[in-house]
């Protein structure tokens, strides 16, 4: 019987290697050229606005802000992380949100929103190696709910526990949903076939997230770009990189535990600004309404030097 040479055996092996890797995102920060991109879209009889500020900073920056979680092994900031802050309207709440993320893998340290409006909620996630721990608390009765907004320490109601991962997410890097709006700008994801994939944590549940470049697609623009004291209006036709965006859970679940980004659930398409990797566009289907689609409507860059009107 002859069995195959060393070098063969080598090859097969540096092959797979090579195609587990193409699904691996390798995320480079300087690939972005935006640093907050405002949204609005229409849905029935109102309307939903959202605004993403993208930070970088060192891991010195964020060790005092990351909570010790009650069970597991902390995800320690690596050297550069990547901080996102999410303020959006919808129906009645405002909520705020400050997303950590390390800059190299886009795996999530810790996730801190607070809801206002309709339903009042002071929420930590920290992220370890076997789950997300979360610290909660909620105000009782309406004096508290008037207490201003840092003040959220004196809500009377609290709770705290470890939302478990399954085991297929055991020992993998986990991020955020909106993670994926760093993730897809510092990925190498250009050209149609490209595709990356990771683990999201949503709701208590982790979804295998796929993102693929698909052909790009000419989109309508109408949105105001700024790079320090100039702005232009940016309006027309623009190329667009396009991108799909799947989530499938790992565990059994309902309808109520779909993937979801920035409200947008199902199969999500988004348009990326090939030269500053802004996102331009999101659609997807929101409950109740139905197909939603999400425009830039602003767009701040990161630096003076690439601004070109």
């Amino acid at each position: 019987m002859k069995y195959p040479s060393i070098a063969f055996i080598s090859f097969l092996f540096a092959a797979a290697i090579t195609a587990a890797d193409a699904k691996t995102a390798r995320l480079d920060p300087d690939r972005l050229g935006w640093s907050e991109v405002q949204f609005r879209a229409s849905v029935l009889f109102f309307s939903v606005d959202a605004n993403i500020v993208l930070h970088p900073l060192a891991a010195t920056d964020v060790t005092d802000q990351l909570m010790e979680p009650g069970e597991g092994a902390a995800i320690i900031a690596d050297e550069s992380v990547q901080q996102l802050v999410f303020t959006t309207d919808f129906i009645g709440r405002h909520t705020t949100a400050e997303l950590l993320v390390n800059a190299g893998t886009g795996a999530a340290l810790q996730r801190t929103s607070h809801d206002s409006g309709n339903r009042f909620r002071h929420r930590i996630y920290r992220f370890t190696d076997i789950g997300a721990y979360q610290r909660t608390r909620w105000p009782v009765g309406k004096d508290e709910e008037k207490l201003a907004t840092d003040r959220w320490p004196e809500w009377s109601e609290a709770g705290e526990d470890l939302r478990p991962y399954p085991d297929a997410a055991m020992g993998e890097i986990v991020t955020d949903p909106g993670g994926l709006l760093y993730i897809v700008g510092a990925a190498q994801l250009a050209e149609p076939g490209d595709e990356i994939e990771i683990l999201a944590y949503v709701r208590g549940h982790v979804h295998r997230v796929q993102i693929e470049v698909t052909q790009p697609e000419t989109i309508s623009i109408d949105y105001r770009e700024r790079a320090g004291e100039a702005s232009v209006e940016r309006k027309g036709k623009q190329q667009a990189i396009t991108l799909m965006i799947r989530g499938e859970g790992l565990d059994d679940g309902d309808d109520k535990d779909e993937f979801e980004l920035l409200g947008l659930r199902g199969d999500i398409r988004m348009h990326m600004d090939p030269k500053t990797r802004a996102p331009l566009q999101l659609k997807g289907r929101v409950k109740i309404a139905g197909n939603v689609t999400m425009r830039i409507k602003e767009l701040v860059l990161r630096q003076a030097s690439i601004y070109n009107p």
